[in-house]
């Protein structure tokens, strides 16, 4: 009687469905970080979620701050009940033979506002990267913004045989497409050439290609200085250009 009851309780709430699903995700895929127990409830005035999770021995706080992060980025991409505004994160060793149950070692609030952001932000340009491929075969290797101003370094593939001026127009028109929900005012393009295999004449060296990197909440590591881009080009927040 008792399991059905506490079956019927479980359909019934979408709410405790999502809990249960996200702690079964989080005991799957952390499972190589050895969580002993995961909690997830609801915190009061439903400001958010408290995280617990148990381990068999306190982490370093750079350990712990990072765990911190990808927890947070986690529980946005994945938990798919009302999240709330805060996520707390609670880290716990098992009680001992003395010990009444377990100690918390490290606790923290997560708001998840920025998370979201980000997690927006990186989405928007991996859907760009992907229509740049489709229709060039080009890529966004690194973003960063400054107040207003979007900076994209693109690479382009070897021999491209396409017109660079062109685009240039369609890199824009594809960012003011993405980016509309967090717009700019202003879009600095950089344009990187990635040398063909074999190519060069014999005692040159070929430029390295730009390497691509995970862009972080505000600004992400932009090409070397020591590349020269092989076209830069600005455009306003319409798609003016405004370096022609």
């Amino acid at each position: 009687m008792l399991g059905l009851m506490t079956k019927f309780a479980i359909d019934s709430s979408p709410a405790l469905q999502s809990v249960i699903r996200f702690k079964g995700a989080v005991a799957q895929d952390f499972g190589d970080r050895g969580f002993e127990d995961v909690s997830l409830r609801s915190m009061r005035r439903r400001r958010g979620f408290q995280l617990t999770l148990t381990l068999p021995s306190a982490l370093a706080e750079g350990e712990a701050s990072r765990l911190d992060t990808e927890l947070a980025r986690y529980f946005v991409k994945n938990f798919k009940g009302r999240q709330g505004g805060l996520l707390g994160i609670s880290y716990r060793t098992p009680g001992s033979f003395a010990c009444n149950g377990p100690e918390a070692f490290r606790e923290t609030e997560i708001p998840l506002q920025p998370v979201q952001a980000q997690l927006e932000e990186e989405e928007r340009v991996e859907r760009l990267t992907t229509a740049l491929r489709q229709s060039s075969g080009a890529r966004v290797v690194s973003h960063r913004r400054e107040l207003r101003t979007l900076f994209l370094d693109v690479e382009i593939p070897p021999e491209y045989p396409g017109d660079l001026q062109e685009l240039a127009r369609s890199t824009s028109d594809f960012a003011r497409v993405e980016f509309r929900p967090k717009p700019y005012m202003l879009l600095e393009l950089r344009f990187f050439g990635v040398p063909a295999p074999g190519s060069g004449e014999p005692g040159e060296t070929a430029q390295p290609a730009v390497k691509p990197v995970a862009p972080s909440e505000e600004e992400s590591t932009v090409a070397p200085a020591s590349l020269t881009p092989i076209l830069e080009a600005r455009f306003d927040y319409r798609g003016r250009r405004l370096d022609a």
